[in-house]
């Protein structure tokens, strides 16, 4: 019930913003970052707390690589979609690139 009381502005501000789009179509842009900062305010007052992300060392607890990329081996080079933990308990593993060093044929060929 707490969970649920707590999202029900997210409902209202998307409610506020699709308004506002009707009369501004240009707001629409600034009314859904507004929506999704609240919705990490209120995250956050729940206790969920973001996976870490680019730049980070991958660790399989709280990241599901997707891919790699050119960049520092073992570390997140791209966050394609964010991922959240309560506590040390995972709700949704980040889904990731990790990166890799170019092999020396690869150098070359740029």
């Amino acid at each position: 019930m707490k969970a649920v009381r707590a999202l029900l502005p997210i409902l209202d501000d998307l409610e506020r913003a699709l308004e506002f789009a009707e009369a501004r179509p240009e707001s629409i842009l600034q009314g859904v970052k507004a929506v999704r900062e609240g919705f990490f305010r209120i995250l956050a007052g729940l206790g969920v707390e973001e996976v870490p992300g680019e730049g980070e060392r991958f660790d399989p607890r709280y990241h599901e690589a997707i891919g790699l990329l050119p960049g520092e081996p073992g570390k997140v080079a791209r966050v394609f979609q964010r991922g959240f933990r309560l506590g040390e308990a995972l709700v949704r593993p980040a889904r990731v690139a990790v990166g890799e060093e170019k092999s020396p044929e690869e150098e070359g060929l740029e």
